[in-house]
């Protein structure tokens, strides 16, 4: 093995450790996630049978202070709801990350099924897109797509079937390409969760 395969090689492994290491952390999130999410339900559920216990007896006493609690209880009900809700997001993040990161350590080893292939963007009548195998299965989009709308998938397959020839915009996707190969596929993971 020369020792430019040995350094590919070698950087493969770091950032397949990398990936590993970001979807561990995001695994071990998951679960302190999952832990609070059941909290907060019990919360909820006492405090909601509370509430009602305590709206229950300021009905048959008519108290104001036990009016008055039972409001700060709702209160305090409606909150857990959307702390509730907080949370249950804040794990499906969590989840998608995790996702990214295994499809990224795929793509490494290059299996790239992890990812949309665009097949509904192939067109026959363009002059090279199915020559070149742009869209599809093992295609030039399937490689490249780490989008996650429906207008960046879109607009990753616009400049894929872009025939442009005027130099100026030519020279602006390449530099941009430039300064996104320079960094990290750790940005893809941020930007997609």
């Amino acid at each position: 093995m020369d020792g430019f395969a040995s350094q590919r090689a070698k950087d493969k492994a770091e950032k397949i450790k990398r990936f590993q290491r970001l979807g561990a952390e995001a695994s071990g999130r998951v679960k302190l996630l999952s832990h609070r999410i059941d909290g907060v339900v019990f919360a909820r559920l006492a405090v909601f049978i509370f509430f009602l216990f305590v709206a229950w007896i300021a009905t048959r006493k008519d108290s104001e202070i036990l009016w008055g609690i039972s409001g700060v209880l709702f209160i305090i009900f409606l909150f857990l709801i959307r702390y509730h809700q907080a949370l249950i997001l804040h794990r499906k993040t969590e989840r998608e990350i995790i996702w990214l990161n295994e499809g990224e350590i795929k793509s490494l080893n290059g299996d790239f099924s992890h990812f949309e292939n665009g097949p509904e963007y192939a067109d026959p009548r363009h002059p090279y897109v199915n020559d070149l195998d742009i869209f599809g299965v093992g295609s030039l989009f399937r490689f490249l797509n780490r989008t996650i709308t429906l207008s960046g998938k879109k607009r990753l397959a616009g400049i894929l079937k872009s025939t442009g020839t005027d130099k100026k915009d030519i020279l602006l996707t390449q530099e941009a390409v430039k300064e996104l190969s320079g960094k990290s596929r750790l940005w893809c993971c941020w930007m997609r969760s």
